[in-house]
């Protein structure tokens, strides 16, 4: 009976200690799953930070890129437009100093022919007389 006792308590200290080692080893291994996700988490964040501010460096770039090649663009139109406005002026003041050159001409030349159809016209009559 002593002996059926003594084994039962030894089963029983077993199982306990099985339990407590358990117990123990799986907040061990808690505790390192932890640690080990923690600083997984710290790694990712900064990847993910360094990733981000090498995306923004690009697109600073890029904008710096955009608004420069803008600009020589809108001058080199600009200088374009102006030259096309410039000859079109020109072209415009010929066309306009050659209107008025040619009504000069030819309001002479009616002016002309109103004076010489007026002298060759007899007052007084319905005819005109030969000139």
């Amino acid at each position: 009976m002593e002996n059926l006792r003594t084994s039962r308590l030894n089963e029983c200290a077993i199982l306990i200690q099985k339990n407590l080692k358990k117990k123990y080893y799986r907040r061990k291994y808690l505790e390192a799953r932890a640690a080990i996700l923690k600083s997984q988490t710290y790694a990712r964040g900064y990847l993910a930070r360094r990733r981000a501010q090498e995306m923004r460096i690009v697109k600073a770039a890029t904008t710096i890129q955009r608004v420069w090649r803008g600009s020589k663009q809108r001058k080199c139109y600009h200088a374009i437009r102006n030259s096309v406005i410039k000859v079109q002026a020109s072209a415009k003041g010929y066309l306009c100093r050659k209107s008025i050159t040619d009504r000069m001409l030819g309001n002479a030349a009616r002016y002309i022919q109103i004076a010489w159809r007026s002298r060759c016209v007899i007052p007084g009559s319905l005819g005109m007389m030969r000139c």
